[in-house]
């Protein structure tokens, strides 16, 4: 640790050293999770949202077997909602600030992307100064010090006119390879220039010294390679390589959801360009160049410590790139991901498994011992498992047990267990004719008559519901008691003893005839537009869900408080204008951006996306409960709610029955994908105790139930080199056959694997969902399927289908291919040949399709379509890297799909396959050399 001894008094080098952030002794929670590019140097503090930063242990050279439990620890909150670690971030402001006089120079000030983060003179990248060109030695770029000498350059993302001096600097420094950590534009705000050509064989000359072609791009899911000749114009024997490493899967704001994606990005840059022999410094930017960057640089260090030392020393490593750049690791989640990461690669290990160790013969271990309890394998298989080892780190996810950690200090307990009993204290009736009533029905007490009422029994309300459960969970609680009465309405009626708090200024005389309903907050009118385009304004709202019609039923529902036309401006009050800027129509929603300007201060603008859901009824709730969910996911998918900084404004009419139910179902798909749990309940109740009557009806509450639940049974699934890259599914049932080819028009999947028969052992696998005989059709709803043709290929079978819209007039046809494995039973597994004969037929037939996604469906849609997933994307990497990692792709695949490799023989038999294909394949022998 010569380096950082170097630069780091030897007092702060011991094991644990107490340290009192000096120059802040409070910490303002609203500041830990805010934007990336938000300078802000200082964290102001009051009263309310403040805590006494008390001494804080800071540790050095933690030992890699300690390093999870210490990450717990430091990540529990405390009763002011505060971990040690956002307390612990804050000692970094201590690092003193050195001097950036070269970067404020009158000739180098505009070729900064912002005006708070410069490169210091001591570390900065000097370019070869240009003779009469004033400013062409600077660009906004750091040298780092790595891990046992080894460099990096950090720098900010070029912009267009900086783009010649990024890529001198790319020349000058033999530089080989390039990471880059974020997209050339993020929600409509450029983050860098796009500096290499677009498309293959492409050359640009940025300046005239250099050239750039582009030689190769290969896309993975999360990230892309591509291969850059950059050459010099006057001295044309002189060319170099340089590859790009591009992470797009970086959220706006915030850190990817998906710890291992990154470490996986690490691990793929590490392996073409090793860090032991570096000689070039590895050129690392984002926007700014610091946060991303600084996140990213931290990691490859700490990942190289692990190795040689078996230590880890985060804070130090921090502490000492912020003397090299300034606000490297700019945000206490940052920082906190950071820890959550190499937490995460230190329980599951080394997952990854080269071509040369699957081959049947080898008597080596395959399998990384980390992954599996002791199985009984029976042939060649036998030799690969040394004993026992640890499958239960697939199915205990450390990142949950670490959740549950932070809840149980936080939460008395019993209001974590799985099953608690409570009894409707304010409602022993519940009167059936109310169930459906309407939304905008804001009665408080629901009246009962002899005749439809049902004495409330007590009701277990299950929270923290396993996600595999929740499907059959849902069944139970719908269906109808002898009363026609489901447990759901019953349940529902326990929201009533939420008590109701004060809402006083509401009600004064000034603002009663603002309220659209006179006992819950409005949604715009006429006379409130300008409040609301206020609100949007002072609160920093880039994204507004709007849940109904302005006019339903004759009834207005909403004042139109946006321009009718492109290029349309409006000014509501005197102090905004707002003008349309685009509208995009979606068949159920439409998604308009908005540009509000503010009229004093013209130097301020904000772009404000409106995410508008049209097919809301005006009673009820909507009859295709997934065309909410694609409408949640488009929403998250521009605004990502890990990286969420401003709230996200969500409204109906009245704010409340859809609204809490687009809000409850938004909670609800995070907490599924964050811990695989469920509670509905829970999140109802509390949303309550922030806005009266959220989720306004008992049909509201069961349609969040069966959208959640359709979601578990039927969901996207990520691929090697795409992302959502499938669809898995069950087989349709008689009465789902018409959605099945609903999803399958709406999200134009050309291409079905099914790996189930219609019956089994006498069990219906899935009901018939094509036409009997080639050439005869079958209406689904608005849709028609006919079937071209069917051919059998021993144990598989290929059918192609042809879909259209009944009465339409345009004349689209999904034109679908799907090949069937039938030799799978029921219990048990197929021969790995049966699945590679099925994925060499699947490949052969998305070759000739346009389709993006895959439907991969089975009886249950998670045990064979999860296995063959898992099996899909490995061959894809396989054959791609000549490396996989079974492990790391069933935890991914569990973010989507919980349940998927239930036991230890599919997680086996994954292998197996694997294994068999290498053996199959003379090329996969020799990989290494190949390489």
């Amino acid at each position: 640790m010569k380096m950082r001894e170097s630069n780091v008094p030897r007092s702060k080098l011991q094991s644990v050293s107490y340290k009192r952030p000096s120059l802040l002794e409070r910490l303002e929670l609203k500041e830990v999770g805010r934007r990336e590019d938000n300078i802000t140097s200082n964290v102001m503090s009051t009263e309310k949202d403040s805590l006494l930063a008390e001494d804080i242990p800071v540790r050095s050279d933690i030992p890699v077997s300690e390093f999870p439990d210490y990450v717990i620890d430091m990540t529990v909150e405390n009763q002011h909602d505060t971990s040690k670690l956002a307390i612990e971030y804050q000692q970094f402001n201590d690092v003193p600030t050195l001097t950036f006089e070269v970067a404020c120079l009158y000739d180098n000030i505009d070729l900064n992307r912002f005006r708070n983060i410069y490169p210091y003179d001591t570390s900065r990248v000097t370019l070869k100064s240009i003779p009469g060109e004033l400013g062409s030695d600077y660009i906004n770029a750091s040298f780092i010090s790595g891990y046992g000498g080894n460099k990096y350059i950090a720098a900010q993302a070029p912009l267009n006119e900086t783009i010649d001096h990024f890529w001198r600097m790319v020349w000058e420094y033999e530089i080989e390879a390039i990471v880059m950590l974020t997209k050339c534009v993020e929600m409509t705000r450029e983050k860098s220039a796009q500096y290499w050509p677009e498309s293959l064989s492409e050359t640009i000359t940025p300046g005239d010294r250099l050239s750039v072609t582009l030689s190769s791009s290969t896309p993975y899911a999360e990230y892309h390679v591509r291969k850059l000749l950059v050459k010099h114009l006057t001295e044309s024997d002189k060319s170099v390589t340089v590859t790009q490493f591009h992470y797009t899967a970086w959220p706006d704001h915030g850190v990817p959801d998906n710890v291992m994606s990154v470490i996986r990005f690490i691990r793929h840059v590490r392996k073409l360009f090793p860090a032991a022999s570096q000689d070039q410094p590895l050129l690392v930017h984002c926007s700014a160049g610091v946060g991303r960057t600084g996140t990213f640089i931290t990691l490859d260090m700490m990942m190289q410590q692990m190795k040689a030392e078996a230590t880890l020393s985060v804070c130090q490593c921090v502490r000492n790139l912020r003397t090299q750049r300034m606000k490297m690791v700019q945000t206490p989640i940052q920082y906190e991901f950071i820890h959550q990461a190499l937490s995460e690669l230190v329980v599951c290990g080394e997952t990854e498994v080269t071509a040369s160790s699957l081959s049947f013969t080898t008597t080596v271990s395959a399998i990384p011992t980390t992954h599996t309890t002791t199985a009984s394998v029976t042939g060649k298989m036998t030799n690969m498992f040394p004993g026992k080892v640890q499958y239960s780190v697939v199915n205990d996810n450390h990142v949950s047990n670490y959740r549950m950690k932070m809840r149980e200090s936080n939460v008395p307990r019993s209001k974590l267990e799985s099953i608690s009993y409570m009894r409707s204290s304010l409602l022993e009736r519940l009167e059936l004719k109310e169930v459906g009533r309407r939304e905008d029905n804001i009665t408080s007490n629901v009246l009962s008559t002899e005749k439809d009422s049902l004495l409330a029994e007590d009701i277990p309300v299950r929270s923290d519901i396993p996600v595999s459960e929740f499907p059959d969970y849902v069944i139970d609680m719908t269906v109808e008691n002898q009363h026609d009465t489901s447990k759901f309405a019953i349940e529902y009626q326990q929201f009533n003893d939420v008590p109701t708090l004060t809402f006083e200024v509401a009600c004064l005389y000034d603002n009663i005839d603002l309220n659209r309903f006179r006992n819950i907050y409005p949604s715009p009118l006429d006379e409130t537009i300008d409040h609301f385009w206020r609100m949007v304004w002072e609160y920093e709202i880039e994204a507004i869900v709007m849940l109904t019609k302005c006019v339903e039923m004759t009834r207005e529902k909403s004042a139109q408080y946006w321009p009718g036309s492109l290029s349309e401006t409006i000014t509501p009050g005197d102090r905004l204008s707002v003008t349309l800027s685009s509208s995009t129509p979606y068949a159920e929603y439409h998604v308009r951006k908005l540009l509000v300007k503010h009229l004093t201060e013209s130097d301020k603008q904000v772009t404000v996306t409106q995410f508008h859901y049209t097919a809301w009824p005006d009673h009820g709730v909507p009859d295709n409960v997934m065309s909410v969910i694609r409408f949640i996911r488009h929403v998250r998918k521009l605004f990502p709610a890990a990286s969420q900084d401003q709230p996200l404004l969500v409204h109906c009419s009245a704010g409340v029955g859809r609204t809490g139910t687009f809000i409850t179902l938004d909670m609800m798909m995070q907490q599924m994908k964050a811990e695989a749990t469920l509670s509905v309940c829970q999140c109802v109740r509390n949303l309550r105790t922030q806005r009266m009557k959220m989720v306004q009806t008992p049909i509201q509450y069961e349609f969040i139930h069966q959208a959640l639940s359709e979601l578990v049974v039927c969901g996207e699934t990520e691929g090697y080199k795409q992302r959502d890259a499938y669809i898995a599914t069950q087989g349709p049932l008689e009465g789902t056959v018409e959605d099945f080819w609903r999803m399958m028009w709406e999200y134009q999947c050309g291409c079905i694997v099914m790996l189930c028969q219609l019956e089994e052992d006498g069990q219906e696998s899935s009901y018939p969902y094509w036409p009997g005989e080639e050439g005869e059709e079958m209406v689904c709803g608005r849709l028609s399927v006919r079937l071209v043709k069917v051919r059998g290929h021993g144990d598989i079978v290929e059918r192609r289908m042809e879909v259209k819209e009944n009465k339409s007039i345009s004349p689209d046809i999904l034109r679908v291919k799907m090949v069937q494995l039938t030799s799978w039973p029921l219990e048990g597994l197929p021969h790995p040949t049966a699945i590679i004969s099925l994925i060499d037929k699947l490949n052969h037939v998305l070759m000739s399709t346009s389709s993006k996604q895959t439907v991969v469906m089975c009886g249950d849609g998670v045990v064979r379509s999860g296995t063959f997933l898992v099996i899909h994307s490995q061959l894809e990497r396989l054959k791609t890297e000549g490396v996989v990692d079974v492990f790391q792709a069933i935890k991914s695949a569990r973010i989507h799909r919980p349940g998927v490799i239930p036991n230890t023989n599919h997680y086996v038999f994954c292998y197996e396959v694997l294994a068999d294909f290498v053996e199959r394949t003379e090329a996969y022998h020799n990989f290494k050399t190949l390489m």
